[in-house]
């Protein structure tokens, strides 16, 4: 919605703005601050667009871990319900089941030929599958695929 947003003013930039300007029009300046206008929109999206999704993830996992740490956790128990922390993070991200069932494994601390002879896979499909949670979870190793989700494992 921000990029959207921000794409409209760059789009009112360049009708209004910059033509209401005197002698502004069928000038070569003109071309030259119209296509300034969009490299700056084009850069400003890209790294904007990037930044708001890193926040709003950073976000999301720190909900995560209080709801982990409040709800989801037993209180006799210092480890949080895998499958429930799971079946969140695969709501949040999209996740597909199998991929969901490879995530739990390896917050649980599985290692890929262990989660590959659990779910009877290959063990190059569960590397596929980790790296495809790594780039939906936007994240590039392990230890960040706790911190993300907030498990403790």
């Amino acid at each position: 919605m921000r990029i959207a947003l921000f794409w409209a003013a760059a789009c009112a930039t360049l009708v209004i703005a910059l033509p209401s300007l005197d002698s502004f029009q069928a000038s070569p300046v003109a071309a030259v601050a119209s296509a300034a206008t969009l490299l700056a929109a084009f850069c400003g999206s890209f790294f904007l667009g990037r930044r708001w999704r890193e926040n709003a993830m950073q976000r999301e996992a720190a909900r995560l871990h209080r709801t982990a740490n409040s709800e989801l956790a037993d209180p006799a128990s210092t480890e949080p319900d895998y499958e429930a922390l799971c079946a969140k993070a695969a709501r949040t991200y999209d996740l597909t089941r199998r991929e969901e069932d490879v995530l739990r494994l390896l917050i649980e601390g599985r290692t890929a030929p262990q989660i590959a002879e659990e779910l009877v896979v290959s063990p190059n499909t569960v590397k596929t599958h980790v790296r495809n949670l790594y780039r939906k979870l936007g994240i590039n190793r392990r230890a960040d695929l706790t911190c993300r989700l907030g498990a403790s494992g």
